[in-house]
């Protein structure tokens, strides 16, 4: 996918506007996003001890439907994983997560400063000698070196840096779980965001014999307007429960939040417009209109498409758009009169459209190859690179399927050569 069409910077960049507006219009003196991943990483470390406590102070049930199953994980460039952290913690009852947690994340600070103290007053190694048997485990160090399990063992240091770090997480998490501020911009975020995740999980859909052509196609025809129009509706927020039901929002907050979802929405709008719609709307992806429609219906989409490389000249198109109108100028003619082509234009388009996968496997697919030749050459030309990555996948050295994409596309080709040989005849 090209860099202007990658969807995970739209991701990126609200992420870092949330960041910017928690600080600027809640007041917030902590980062929004860091928070939200240390608190999913410690409920994953005490998923079991949140579970137990859940228990005891909600109940039974509630705690198998809430706290059950292991909290998602808050990964860096990886689609939907801030929206599902999101929606973890938004599905259980007001004001339950951060009562469990608090209870469990108390006895973990405490924990960690009475280590810290230990470590200041003990003096080190020696200090902690004195406690049943450990000082006998550093006299047997001293004569055959650090013994497994031991303090002067690796593991056990790296052990011991992993809690220390683990304390001052929760720190953090019990300053922002009892702040009502972070827990409105999650539910405002969250919300807001809706259109990009739909966008996202359409993205990620695979191609069934029933729906025919790969979501590409369908991006191109009519889904990206709908993402559009979804967006622009997300600026019309008068009708919102988060404003007037005080279980969700705080009322002190419902005007700066609003302030907040309005300026996100807009930004979500115009980065989709830029990034994403503007570059579906030209070629090469508008090419794709010529396999909308059977060659013999009209079809106003693809008209305007012919009359569009009709009377543009070639200098201007783009390259893919002027090998089309040089192979199948009769086609454009016509189809800028009528609205129709021919069956040799369509059958080739219909078959890109059958297997031009945009979808989040071959982008992830493409990155990684991208990572392993950057590795192996760190100087590299981003020309040489893209005919690098090309050729790599064209070979099928990841995925077996490129090769039988790569037949389907000879065969296409092969027939429009037959086809335009025939009429020509």
């Amino acid at each position: 996918m090209p860099r202007a069409l990658d969807p995970w910077d739209l991701w990126s960049l609200s992420k870092v506007l949330s960041d910017e507006l928690f600080r600027e219009v809640l007041g917030g003196d902590y980062s929004f996003y860091a928070c939200l991943s240390k608190t999913m990483l410690l409920w994953r470390e005490k998923s079991r001890d949140v579970f137990e406590r859940w228990k005891e102070v909600h109940g039974v049930s509630e705690a198998f439907k809430y706290a059950r199953n292991i909290p998602p994980k808050c990964i860096r460039g990886r689609w939907g994983a801030v929206t599902a952290c999101q929606k973890y913690l938004l599905a259980a009852p007001s004001g339950h997560v951060a009562q469990v947690l608090v209870s469990i994340l108390t006895g973990m600070t405490e924990d960690a400063e009475d280590e810290n103290q230990e470590e200041a007053g003990g003096g080190g190694s020696g200090g902690r000698g004195g406690r049943g048997g450990r000082g006998g485990r550093g006299d047997r160090g001293g004569r055959g070196g650090a013994v497994p399990g031991g303090e002067e063992d690796p593991n056990f240091q790296e052990s011991a840096e992993y809690k220390k770090k683990l304390g001052r997480w929760a720190k953090d998490v019990l300053k922002c779980i009892q702040d009502k501020r972070w827990w409105a911009l999650i539910r405002i975020t969250a919300k807001v965001r809706e259109p990009l995740d739909h966008f996202c999980h359409y993205l990620m859909k695979t191609n069934r014999e029933e729906n025919g052509v790969q979501p590409i196609a369908r991006l191109v025809w009519y889904k990206s307007t709908f993402f559009m129009k979804k967006l622009a509706d997300m600026c019309d927020q008068e009708c919102w429960p988060e404003w007037v039901d005080p279980t969700l929002i705080d009322p002190s907050l419902v005007d700066r939040c609003r302030d907040i979802a309005l300026r996100i929405a807009l930004r979500n709008e115009s980065d989709y417009q830029i990034r994403i719609h503007q570059h579906i709307q030209q070629e090469p992806c508008r090419l794709l209109w010529f396999a909308k429609a059977d060659p013999d219906i009209y079809c106003k989409e693809r008209q305007e498409l012919c009359q569009f490389m009709r009377d543009t000249t070639n200098m201007q198109l783009h390259i893919t758009a002027r090998k089309v109108k040089q192979l199948f100028p009769a086609d454009i003619a016509n189809g800028a009169n009528t609205g129709k082509v021919s069956l040799a234009l369509y059958s080739a388009m219909r078959l890109i459209a059958l297997k031009f996968k945009i979808d989040v496997q071959e982008i992830e697919g493409i990155n990684n190859v991208i990572q392993q030749v950057a590795k192996k050459a760190p100087r590299i030309t981003l020309p040489v690179l893209d005919a690098r990555v090309a050729l790599r996948k064209m070979l099928g050295i990841h995925n077996n399927q490129i090769i039988n994409q790569l037949i389907c596309f000879c065969f296409a080709f092969l027939l429009i050569a037959l086809l335009t040989c025939s009429n020509t005849l």
